[in-house]
């Protein structure tokens, strides 16, 4: 499986570190157990509710199907884990809290302990 980019990662940190509010407010439409919350032109952070905990959620790093990148869009060419195309994770899961538990760097920081991986 091809390496995403550095930038392409940190991209997608800064993104989530320039809208806090936009996860940190995060909620979920009755019987909707994801979303895409935030997104670069490479790269989107989709984000499924904890069914046990409402105050928690996760976060996963997946492509764009109309991503420039080109390592994104070689990784986006394979499958991992029964999941192909765009619908593949990209690293870690990302574990956080929502409202008052939110905080952004363990967001962004879960997006760059991906760089290396």
């Amino acid at each position: 499986m091809p390496k995403i980019s550095k930038s392409a990662f940190e991209g997608l940190a800064k993104t989530v570190r320039d809208n806090p509010d936009i996860l940190k407010n995060l909620t979920f439409p009755e019987a909707t157990t994801s979303k895409t919350a935030l997104k670069t032109k490479d790269l989107r952070l989709d984000v499924h509710k904890d069914s046990k905990d409402s105050s928690m959620a996760t976060g996963v790093v997946q492509a764009n199907s109309g991503a420039t990148d080109k390592s994104v869009k070689e990784f986006a060419k394979g499958a991992t884990g029964g999941h192909k195309g765009t619908h593949q994770v990209i690293g870690e899961k990302i574990k956080f809290g929502l409202g008052d538990k939110f905080d952004v760097e363990d967001v962004a920081g879960g997006v760059e302990k991906n760089i290396n991986s």
